[in-house]
């Protein structure tokens, strides 16, 4: 009888180990199969991955690209820009503004349109709306109306065809955009020292009011 025990407690455990092992085997076979999902979902990320950097090195090649042919462009003056073209808004705010020199009527207005209406006013000869076109203020250094209203036509702007068909205009700001420059190039032969296109600037800056205004001596 003791010996029947004994074989039967040695199977027992026999079989215990064969079922540990197997349990062993099955968590093992589950790990495999979680690392394999694993590596198929990295592999197909890294996929993804490539094929938008990819896209993206596409896009940057068309950006250069157009970058270049828009610079080739500039260098050949095929972009020109009329500063005595004046549009219908245009000419209402002038019209408006000359009614009672009212400056909240040119709240809003950009640097370019106030230098429009301040070349326009000259060309007219509306001296007095010139005048009113500049900044004002304590701390502003210029002249009186009655100075300006003194000046001698022959010390006044009176040819304006070189500002009908200017080249590579654009507005530069300071860090506080409070100052304006209107900068272009006129294509009237003239050059500077470096053999470029002789390039004008045009000064504004913003009054009390936050209103762009035409500082003296604007041209530069």
């Amino acid at each position: 009888m003791k010996k029947l025990l004994c074989i039967v407690c040695i199977l027992m455990v026999a079989l215990s180990g064969c079922n540990n092992q197997n349990n062993n085997l099955d968590e093992a076979n589950e790990t495999i199969k979680i690392l394999t999902e694993k590596v198929s979902e990295l592999e197909t990320e890294n996929e993804r991955l490539v094929y938008s950097a990819e896209r993206l090195r596409r896009s940057n090649d068309e950006l250069k690209e157009k970058i270049i042919e828009y610079l080739e462009n500039d260098l050949l003056n095929e972009a020109t820009y009329n500063l005595m073209n004046m549009s219908e808004e245009n000419q209402e705010v002038y019209a408006r503004f000359k009614e009672d020199y009212d400056k909240s009527t040119l709240i809003d207005k950009d640097p370019l349109t106030i230098c429009k209406l301040y070349f326009h006013a000259i060309s007219m000869k509306d001296y007095e709306t010139e005048y009113q076109l500049y900044i004002q203020g304590e701390n502003i250094r210029g002249w009186t109306y009655e100075e300006h209203m003194e000046i001698p036509d022959e010390h006044r702007m009176t040819d304006f065809e070189a500002f009908k068909k200017v080249y590579r205009l654009h507005v530069k700001y300071n860090e506080s955009k409070t100052q304006a420059t209107i900068i272009w190039e006129l294509n009237n032969g003239e050059m500077d020292t470096i053999g470029e296109l002789y390039k004008q600037g045009f000064s504004l800056m913003k009054d009390e009011d936050d209103i762009w205004r035409v500082g003296f001596v604007p041209m530069q």
